[in-house]
């Protein structure tokens, strides 16, 4: 099992791309240059979890957890709905994520890949197991695009071969050399 913490030193969140979800950053009011400070360290103490991002090789399932949901935070999340009911003193309705989402049959080389650039990249912290040091081959990187072919392409690709096929060995080789497809 590999588990990483969203934990980027500046409160901040992480586009986790191979689930296509935020994941909450932990948040600590140390980090936060504001007159409300106070009042965010008393209804924070211990700042708010981050979520972990875990991927199991056994099973190949991904998963993403929230610590909130656990009874040892039950008064921080009291605390957050205090915070955002605001000026009108009842405490706001807040709807966390489910304690734990899995992503069976996930590929082993994008989640791995990508806790690992966030580790790298300093938005997430190791909290078990090793994430690789560079990508890994077969790791995908596009989430938001699909790669397109050309109709054209086979169509070049079949005459280019048809005309190759009717040149003298010579002349496929002088041809091979002016392509740089020796």
């Amino acid at each position: 099992m590999v588990e990483i913490v969203v934990d980027n030193g500046k409160n901040g969140d992480l586009l986790f791309h191979p689930a296509g979800e935020r994941v909450r950053g932990a948040f600590s009011p140390a980090r936060v240059a504001s007159e409300d400070i106070g009042q965010l360290v008393r209804d924070f103490p211990d700042g708010i979890p981050g979520q972990v991002i875990a991927f199991d090789p056994a099973t190949n399932t991904g998963f993403i957890r929230d610590p909130l949901a656990s009874a040892e935070h039950a008064q921080t999340r009291a605390a957050v709905e205090r915070r955002l009911g605001g000026l009108s003193g009842q405490p706001a309705r807040v709807e966390y994520p489910a304690a734990e989402r899995q992503f069976p049959n996930a590929d082993a080389a994008t989640w791995l890949g990508w806790m690992g650039r966030a580790v790298r990249s300093g938005l997430a912290k190791i909290v078990k197991g090793k994430v690789p040091a560079a990508d890994p081959e077969g790791m995908r990187t596009g989430f938001y695009h699909t790669a397109r072919t050309d109709p054209k392409d086979a169509t070049i690709t079949q005459l280019v071969a048809l005309l190759t096929a009717k040149l003298s060995p010579a002349e496929r080789k002088e041809l091979a050399g002016v392509l740089g497809t020796n």
